[in-house]
């Protein structure tokens, strides 16, 4: 599945939808690809940096080649996963984009987060998102919709809704005093910590859960959507 991705790429084909389209595969399918072939050095965002501002606002992604990707694509050369070790990077970047998601759309996903902002070299993306807006709703600043988006391997994907834009700057985490910082206003939103066993847990035991509780932290919710899109292979 890479090696065609690659080729359509290679090709002209350069954004998520068209080549879902041409290669008559489902979104998630290609975003697979399209990590692994990131992972390799063979395939870029075009003009975009994950720590750059301008990055989370720049919609839908153009993919394109490397000058090794340039070569494999011309060469045929097989890519088969797991091929050779790479390089991670820090996570941060990401929560920053799912803030802008939120002010950007209001409602949002897991799946989208990942889908126009992950590059596929981050370690346990779709994990440290999760815990991320598990701790932005136990702050009160975003809440999860009733109704969930369908999904062929689970009860449906969580939406994300904000509930209160703080400004453009991504509220941060503070683990150790369980505390939401808003660097907009400087105020610290303590953490509702009864969510991890009420409300924000309730539906989680019977969805399997999307992650599980790792120290306190957000209660399982969508195991199954977080493996549909593996930024972590």
């Amino acid at each position: 599945m890479a090696g065609s991705v690659l080729s359509a790429i290679h090709e002209g084909t350069d954004r998520l939808g068209e080549l879902a389209e041409r290669l008559e595969r489902e979104k998630r399918s290609i975003v697979k690809a399209v990590q692994i072939l990131k992972g390799r050095d063979l395939v870029e965002i075009a003009a975009a940096n994950a720590f750059d501002r301008s990055f989370c606002e720049s919609a839908p992604k153009r993919y394109v080649l490397t000058e090794a990707g340039r070569r494999a694509a011309e060469d045929g050369t097989a890519i088969v996963q797991g091929q050779r070790p790479r390089q991670r990077r820090r996570t941060a970047g990401l929560r920053a984009c799912a803030w802008w998601e939120l002010r950007a759309h209001g409602v949002t996903t897991l799946q989208q987060i990942l889908m126009n902002h992950a590059e596929g070299t981050e370690k346990a993306a779709d994990t440290n998102l999760l815990k991320y807006l598990g701790a932005l709703e136990r702050a009160g600043i975003i809440a999860r919709q009733a109704q969930r988006v369908p999904a062929k391997r689970s009860r449906g994907r969580v939406q994300w809704r904000l509930l209160h834009d703080l400004g453009p700057k991504a509220p941060v985490w503070w683990v150790k005093t369980n505390e939401v910082f808003d660097p907009n206003g400087g105020k610290a939103y303590p953490m509702n910590l009864a969510l991890t066993k009420g409300s924000a847990g309730a539906g989680a035991a019977a969805d399997g859960g999307e992650v599980g509780a790792v120290a306190g932290d957000v209660e399982a919710d969508e195991a199954n959507e977080a493996g549909e899109v593996d930024c972590d292979e």
